[in-house]
């Protein structure tokens, strides 16, 4: 009964982040307060004809947990993952949530400049949050992608397709969680924290 009351008061919770959009907002304040070096050294986003570029790239990113300078979570600019890849000797960008905003970022880039010649579109930043059985709650976010009306996701490496969109985020809960462990909802942005759509199961 307990864990019952603790999932619905997270989906109710899930909602209100995603309603008054706190995420996105502290984000972008984040990003203004703290991501000042790559627009003093004038640093943009490379680009990309396909998947199989970015690839090398990501796994040549080391994560690293967060720390006080991601603000409780907040993510970055994607040219702060650059500008953090080309100057720190040990290429350690951040955590599932520059991944992502780096991959969607730069798809999307590449798109609007035209040398995008995959087939694959519609980069954007899925969230998905969890209970585990122990009542933990965690999330990952990844890049969500498309091709036609196949979905998949980009996290640490190459995409994993899904299918339906409603099956990326139970594949990243079979991937990334506990046994056993509850959806409590999803969302997608897009790579500029765009809120276009969650789900709270």
């Amino acid at each position: 009964m307990k864990a019952k009351i603790k999932l619905a008061f997270l989906r109710i919770a899930f909602n209100v982040v995603m309603v008054t959009r706190c995420y996105p907002i502290w984000s972008k304040l984040h990003r203004l307060i703290s991501d000042r070096a790559p627009r003093k050294a004038g640093i943009t986003l490379p680009l990309f004809s396909n998947i199989d570029e970015i690839v090398p790239l990501i796994n040549d990113f080391v994560w690293r947990p967060d720390s006080l300078e991601d603000a409780g979570d907040a993510i970055c600019s994607p040219e702060m993952v650059w500008y953090r890849y080309l100057l720190d000797v040990d290429h350690k960008i951040g955590d599932c949530d520059e991944f992502a905003i780096f991959i969607s970022s730069v798809i999307k880039k590449s798109i609007n400049a035209g040398t995008w010649m995959s087939v694959v579109e519609d980069p954007n930043l899925l969230s998905t949050t969890w209970m585990n059985p122990d009542g933990k709650v965690e999330g990952h976010n990844v890049c969500i992608l498309r091709v036609g009306q196949t979905y998949g996701f980009m996290d640490y490496g190459d995409p994993v397709w899904c299918g339906a969109k409603e099956r990326v985020p139970l594949m990243i809960l079979n991937q990334r969680a506990a046994k056993n462990a509850t959806l409590v909802g999803w969302a997608i942005h897009t790579p500029d924290l765009r809120l276009m759509e969650y789900h709270n199961k």
